[in-house]
Order: structure tokens, then sequence, then C-alpha cells
């Protein structure tokens, strides 16, 4: 019985070691001047021309050596409410109108192979807040998105650390769209519905720039780990 508990212990010594929270601190994009890969995104669409609609959902991934999400992703956060904040339009119809779009659902993850990585293949965060500011201008009724810039909030919780993530701000610029281009192109994210289900969908796609996030991670302690050990297992000392 001994010798049971003792290898019980090695292998739980083990596998907590062998979890290593993401690394804590700020991270930028390199056109920010830091060591994040830009990304690029595609958001479907209920219906054609569809900003601001409830259930539009996004999927942002990073660009890296021209490849898709070896870096990063946000998958699936989908448009719950818009708040009109600005709507200025002149007597010849010329427009600018700023909204506010809160999400709902949603995750971040960040690969190990980032500069924050601690050992972990990766790291998928919970999103608990994604929110834009979405700025049009045009001519009554044509309206052209200029940017929407995001902050949102996430965690991460394991058995063996604790890890919050607090993005400051991510700007999208669109590209195009499939009411311009009906066949949506292969190196932007796949469009995704607000299930996170891929097919064949309207939307949106362009780049992602200007990303600033922090991450503050929290290890358990070992102790805390042995209580739990015998806990389960009733061991004596």
């Amino acid at each position: 019985m001994k010798w049971t508990m003792i290898v019980l212990v090695i292998a739980v010594t083990a596998a907590v070691a062998s979890a290593q929270a993401p690394l804590s601190g700020a991270y930028m994009s390199t056109d920010l001047g830091g060591d994040v890969s830009p990304g690029r995104y595609s958001k479907s669409w209920p219906q054609s021309f569809g900003y601001g609609q409830g259930g539009n959902a996004l999927h942002i991934q990073s660009w890296k050596e021209n490849t898709l999400g070896s870096e990063w992703s946000i998958r699936c956060p989908h448009v719950m409410t818009s708040t009109v904040l600005l709507d200025s339009t002149d007597a010849d119809g010329n427009h600018v109108r700023i909204a506010r779009q809160y999400y709902s659902g949603g995750t971040l993850t960040l690969d190990r192979a980032g500069p924050w990585g601690g050992g972990d293949p990766s790291y998928a965060f919970e999103l608990h807040s994604y929110i834009e500011i979405v700025t049009l201008v045009g001519n009554d009724p044509a309206s052209l998105v200029i940017s929407y810039d995001a902050t949102a909030s996430g965690s991460l919780i394991t058995a063996e650390y604790i890890a919050q993530i607090t993005l400051y701000s991510l700007s999208r610029n669109e590209v195009d769209n499939t009411d311009n281009e009906p066949h949506h192109p292969a190196d932007f994210p796949v469009i995704l519905n607000l299930f996170c289900e891929p097919g064949p969908q309207l939307g949106t796609w362009g780049n992602a720039t200007g990303i600033h996030f922090e991450i503050s991670s929290s290890v358990l302690t070992e102790p805390s780990t042995w209580g739990m050990v015998k806990n389960l297992y009733h061991a004596t000392d």
C-alpha cells in the first residue's frame, strides 16, 4: 500500500509540474512594436448587408508567414445588442454613425508558439465580455465601415493555475464582403455562424491590427495539490 501511494504521489507531482500557465505580461502586435502577429478575420451575417445584426459571429486568426491561426485565434463571439452612440447626417445625406456592439460567448486561444508560451500546448480563455465600437461613414442609404475597435476580457481556470486576459485593443478593417464578392477567399478565416459551425455563409472579411492585451497568471501551490491527493485517497504521513 505504501509503494502504491508513493507511485501515486510521483505521478500527480509530475502531472502538476508539466502543466504551466501562460507567462504574465503585456503583449502587442508587431504594428505597435510588439512580438504578436497581426491577424485576419471573417464575420458572418444572418442576411445580406448584416452590419450590427444579432447573431453576427466573429472568427479572427493570427496571420504569420502565410499561415492562419498558428499563434492565436478568437472564435465565435456573436452580436447580442447594438447601441447607437452618434448618428449625424447633413442635408445632403452624408453621415457619420458610431455604435457600440455587445457580443456574447466565444473563446480566445493562445498557442504556446507565441511569446506568452509557458509550456502547455495552448491556452483557451473563455470570453466574459467582448465589445466593439463601430464607425460608419457614407451617404444615405449606403455606409462604409471605417473601423471596428474592440475590448474584451476572459479567464482560463485549471487545476494547476488561473489566468486572466484583458484585451485593451483590437482593430478590424474590412477588405470585402459577400455582397461585392460572393466567393470567400481561402486565405481568410472560415466564416462561422453563432453556433461556431462552418458552412456557406454570408459575411465579411478583413484584417486585424492594433492588438494589445495583458495576461495575469496565478499558479496554485503544490501543498494544495498534495492536500487534495490526501483527501482523495485518505493517505497518512
